[in-house]
């Protein structure tokens, strides 16, 4: 797994620390699977890693626009993106809304640590 490095976003904690986030929720038993944080072209990452598919999430209709975008522009520098939808119940959910809505958000939308996170920055 991927957790892309946006120099444009300014995420709530450092990359390695998204990373360690993201393998923590992960099944122990998914000991095969390694999350890695990374700055450059998600695609150049494929090819150094061997990766020839890219799963990526959509929300909505604006997603989709964007994702189309990356997915051609991925398949040009041959790795193929597979475009799935978001359940409707996530689908307004957004890293945006989540930094905005942390202290009062609904907690099931978040994972444990994050949820944890909210609640312990809430109170200080």
């Amino acid at each position: 797994m991927l957790v892309a490095v946006n120099a444009g976003k300014r995420p709530a904690s450092t990359p390695s620390d998204r990373a360690a986030q993201v393998r923590g929720q992960l099944p122990a038993s998914w000991d095969n699977v390694s999350v890695t944080a990374w700055p450059g072209l998600t695609a150049a990452f494929c090819r150094q890693h061997g990766a020839c598919v890219i799963i990526r999430g959509v929300r909505d209709r604006s997603d989709l626009r964007h994702e189309y975008q990356l997915a051609v522009m991925n398949e040009a520098l041959g790795v193929t993106t597979l475009l799935l939808p978001a359940r409707p119940e996530l689908a307004a959910v957004s890293s945006t809304v989540l930094r905005g809505a942390l202290g009062g958000c609904d907690r099931r939308l978040l994972w444990p640590s994050l949820a944890a996170l909210g609640k312990s920055s809430s109170h200080s």
